[in-house]
């Protein structure tokens, strides 16, 4: 299961967000947490992935639902607290 976060942030704060992923993946388990670069910005992803190559119960999936949905939560959160927020983008009309 993966999730993305709702902000973009610049390509000047991969630093930040590299030492914050790196905190997050080393103090916890679940969910993995990477960037990616997508069209000139820093997406932020959560991820938590299960082998059932052998099959699983319905409670197994709920389980692994839940921490994926809980704990990406949980680290967009975090990220809010972390990392700085974007100036708001300029008043620039259409025409």
């Amino acid at each position: 299961m993966r999730g993305r976060w709702h902000r973009q942030l610049p390509l000047d704060q991969r630093a930040a967000v590299g030492l914050a992923l790196n905190d997050w993946n080393r103090e916890r388990i679940w969910p993995k947490a990477y960037v990616r670069e997508e069209e000139g910005l820093l997406a932020l992803y959560s991820e938590v992935s299960a082998d059932f190559e052998p099959g699983a119960t319905e409670d197994q999936l709920a389980q692994v639902l839940a921490c994926g949905l809980g704990t990406g939560v949980q680290l967009f959160a975090a990220l809010e607290s972390t990392l700085p927020t974007a100036p708001p983008a300029p008043d620039i009309p259409d025409n």
